[in-house]
């Protein structure tokens, strides 16, 4: 109950009369609570990882964080597989997504959905790092700047997805933070005792960048301009090592993984006479037939033209 002013009396100059309100109280039940948890053997955090989020557009950080959103606080039973691509519908529907930069064929393109994959990334790592099953993940065909070579997980509608098995014994809390500059995973449940995990990413073959000749006949004849400065490639291997009570028992090979070489781009001119004969000819479109299909990486439409 409670108490509550209700004025002078009137015409009087006593003290203010009391006015009696009965207030309903009503007992909200909490959403978890700690007895579940400890039924379900979630008894603390086993890791937490975060990548850095960079400057961009507001389409990508609000990409980032509305999935971000969704994974907050997913339960996953032992033995259950968490699917990426069941997190990508559900924002879809949810807060829906935003323009920003996504992979076309290797390439960065204006699309829509553009930042997602930092969400997967970032549970990656985390997963791997308390020896969860990968049950698919695959590395993006080109770099990315918030996780290094060999530690990134992208996704493609109907193509490529992150998938991975609670392995544990206990059951799997996953809750996500995302501040102005950082993206944070957080697993909760039960750990194996003694048990730790090192990953190690091994570039194995650089990929030299490819030459690509355009035609520019505003050029003189043997003149040569770069568009555009291309980027090597890799190949890399990455291990997830095994230590029971600080002693090395295991390693064992989480991926091979390439990333394609972006071309240099340098502008000629067409024209074949005279000295220009012995400069290389400009590429040419392909021969016609049955195009490979367009793969999307990192959002869920593209280009934007």
């Amino acid at each position: 109950g409670g108490f509550g002013s209700g004025g002078s009396v009137p015409g009087g100059s006593g003290p203010p009369a009391e006015v009696r309100i009965e207030l309903p109280l009503r007992i909200l039940p909490a959403d978890v609570t700690v007895e579940e948890l400890e039924e379900q053997g979630i008894r603390g955090k086993i890791i937490e990882f975060s990548t850095p989020v960079l400057p961009g557009s507001a389409g990508r950080l609000h990409n980032i964080r509305s999935t971000a959103a969704v994974v907050h606080d997913m339960l996953l039973a032992p033995g259950e597989v968490f699917d990426f691509a069941e997190v990508v519908n559900k924002t879809a529907r949810l807060y829906g997504f935003r323009e920003a930069p996504v992979i076309l064929n290797g390439k960065l393109v204006p699309g829509i959905g553009g930042g997602i994959c930092q969400v997967s990334t970032t549970l990656y790592n985390a997963a791997i790092r308390i020896g969860l099953e990968i049950v698919e993940r695959r590395n993006h065909s080109l770099p990315v700047a918030y996780a290094p070579l060999g530690q990134d997980a992208t996704f493609s509608s109907g193509a490529i997805n992150f998938r991975f098995r609670n392995s544990l014994s206990s059951h799997l809390l996953i809750r996500t933070e995302m501040t102005a500059n950082r993206l944070t995973v957080k697993l909760f449940g039960t750990a194996e005792q003694g048990v730790t995990y090192r990953i190690v990413s091994t570039v194995k073959e650089t990929l030299p960048a490819p030459v690509k000749f355009v035609h520019n006949p505003t050029l003189e004849p043997g003149e040569q301009v770069t568009v555009m400065k291309g980027r090597q490639g890799y190949v890399v291997e990455t291990v997830r090592i095994r230590y029971e009570n600080g002693k090395e028992v295991r390693t064992e090979r989480l991926s091979l993984d390439r990333y394609l070489p972006q071309p240099h781009v340098v502008a000629v001119n067409r024209s074949r006479s005279g000295a220009d004969r012995d400069r290389p000819e400009p590429d040419r479109p392909d021969a016609p037939g049955v195009p490979n299909p367009p793969l999307l990486e990192d959002g869920v439409f593209a280009p934007l033209f």
